[in-house]
């Protein structure tokens, strides 16, 4: 009956572990770094649809107040049709307007209808019908500073920006790990046996030896 123990242990392989492992936290990072940006394009998406939303929910109030006038003075026409002051083509001329506004409000609420449908889709929801932003647009307050200085500051903080530096020593580093598969190694390996035939008298013996891997470097 023989049994045997082998134990292998590699003291340095050039390095290449090391740059694997570097390799796997930097592959984490941009994973991090990729989540990071998916939720801000998430919520730069949301707030652009919610301010599409209030900008065709202001214009539809806009166009509805000036329906609403422009059916006053065709009334105030009317009457001063029908009392000789104005002619004909005033009374024409206000319908015509009425009728033009008409159109527009139907555009309008077609225009409300499409940005609650895509502030919906951003909020990854079905169509759940007609939506009131309790926030108006009156208070979308301007940002304080200048232009440039928010373009620097995005430029800064863009995970994406930093995704590409990272995948770029990500590949640097395998360059360098793919030379180290070519450079001397050394491993340690240490064996146990035991040798016996009915268990009663038993003989062992270990081995224990250091191997080394020659530089293969070609350059």
């Amino acid at each position: 009956f023989n049994t045997a123990l082998t134990i292998s242990w590699m003291v340095y392989d050039g390095g290449g572990s090391r740059i694997g492992w570097q390799q796997a936290q930097q592959a984490v990072a941009v994973s991090e770094m990729g989540l990071t940006r998916a939720q801000q394009q998430v919520v730069a998406q949301a707030a652009r649809a919610y301010v599409g939303l209030l900008l065709a929910a202001e214009n539809e109030g806009v166009v509805v107040q000036s329906l609403e006038t422009a059916k006053a003075q065709f009334k105030l026409v009317q009457d001063r049709f029908r009392s000789g002051v104005s002619v004909k083509s005033d009374v024409l001329r206000a319908q015509v307007r009425i009728a033009d506004l008409e159109q527009q409000r139907l555009a309008a609420r077609s225009q409300v209808q499409v940005a609650q449908a895509m502030l919906y889709a951003v909020m990854g929801q079905p169509d759940g019908g007609t939506l009131n932003p309790l926030t108006p647009f009156r208070r979308c307050i301007e940002p304080d500073g200048e232009l440039q200085a928010w373009i620097d500051i995005a430029l800064e903080r863009r995970p994406d920006l930093r995704q590409v530096g990272l995948q770029e020593t990500i590949a640097e580093k395998e360059i360098t790990r793919a030379r180290a598969g070519h450079l001397a190694s050394v491993a340690l390996q240490g064996s146990y046996e035991l040798n016996t035939e009915d268990f009663s008298d038993t003989k062992d013996n270990y081995t224990v030896a250091v191997e080394v891997q020659p530089n293969h470097c070609t350059d």
